[in-house]
């Protein structure tokens, strides 16, 4: 087991599991793994754990998630337990519902998009980006013009197409203190957050497709599913 972290670069994937114009952006982080577990790198007290994600065609994800209050159990663990889980699975944004927990609270950190941009790739308004927690968050207000981008998500692999969303978002939520914030975002961030937030709702980025287009990806939905598809992160498939 160890502390250090090997960062590797690659021109494949944008973190999050999401590309736009075919020009995706790329980071990738790799810890030391036994059994699922990673040393916090905050505190030599305790093992965080790589949770696996949930497959398309679970209950939880087309549920609605609850809000929780300050106590709730174990609430600063599953924090680190979700960033460990989402550096782990290539991500810029991971929520609870994809680790099985009905709860409110998502994670972003969309500033390693902006640490990896090169000179000639696409530039955005949101720099330098973010690495936040929110806790029972809230849409207040979107604005701005609805723009493509092409998406992914961890718990739909092999799967990518273009949605189109808000350019920016109002949230109410709270951070991991519980201190209450009220907050406009936007661009790429913005896209992120929007995208994480709809699994709060039961939504999924593949809600957004034409009738033709999901017909046309029904066939690889069911085989992920059936726990039909190979991807290099832990995931939990339904029985």
């Amino acid at each position: 087991m160890t502390d250090a972290a090997i960062i590797l670069l690659s021109t494949t994937y944008l973190n999050v599991g999401l590309k736009r114009n075919l020009n995706p952006l790329a980071g990738t982080e790799f810890w030391s793994k036994f059994a699922g577990f990673t040393k916090n790198k905050q505190s030599s007290n305790y093992y965080t754990m790589i949770l696996p994600i949930v497959a398309y065609g679970a209950p939880i994800l087309r549920a609605v998630a609850k809000d929780i209050e300050p106590d709730y159990p174990g609430l600063p663990k599953l924090i680190e337990d979700m960033w460990e889980t989402m550096y782990s699975s290539n991500g810029v944004g991971l929520a609870a519902p994809q680790i099985n927990k009905g709860i409110r609270i998502f994670v972003v950190d969309s500033a390693q998009i902006f640490e990896n941009l090169e000179p000639e790739d696409e530039k955005y308004p949101d720099a330098p980006g973010i690495k936040q927690v929110f806790i029972n968050a809230h849409i207040k207000s979107l604005g701005g013009d609805e723009w493509a981008y092409n998406e992914g998500c961890l718990s739909i692999p092999k799967i990518r197409e273009d949605v189109y969303r808000s350019e920016e978002v109002t949230l109410e939520y709270m951070d991991e203190n519980f201190v209450a914030h009220t907050q406009t975002f936007i661009g790429v961030t913005a896209r992120v957050i929007l995208h994480e937030y709809d699994h709060l709702e039961g939504k999924l980025f593949i809600d957004y497709l034409k009738p033709l287009k999901k017909r046309m990806i029904k066939g690889k939905l069911d085989d992920i599913s059936k726990g039909k598809v190979r991807v290099d992160y832990r995931m939990t498939f339904q029985k």
